[in-house]
């Protein structure tokens, strides 16, 4: 046997080392998901890590669907810049003056 099924992946365990609040995108290597509730840290939660999210986008980025989104761990928010984590594609386009933006994880 090769690889035996365990679960579908849209969410997965997850034991922060600090509390995580619902909705916090965590980065761990190349994993990237979102705190689907609070997470006490040592406690095992859980990552939804499929699905289009909206998040907080830097005040000068621009997206036209399907760019790459990358995530800067400091500002809490997507941005163009490609030295931060790839976290998914613009799942509709957006503009510079926009707040928020749509993000498909993946």
């Amino acid at each position: 046997m090769d690889a035996k099924f365990i679960q579908d992946g849209k969410t997965i365990d997850y034991t922060p080392a600090v509390d995580t609040a619902a909705g916090d995108v965590i980065i761990a290597g190349k994993a990237v998901g979102v705190a689907a509730t609070d997470i006490p840290a040592g406690v095992l939660g859980s990552l939804i890590t499929f699905g289009v999210f909206e998040v907080a986008k830097a005040a000068d980025a621009a997206f036209a669907f399907g760019d790459p989104v990358y995530w800067s761990a400091e500002t809490k928010e997507a941005t163009t810049d490609d030295t931060c984590e790839l976290i998914g594609y613009a799942a509709a386009p957006v503009v510079a003056t926009d707040a928020t933006m749509r993000v498909k994880l993946g």
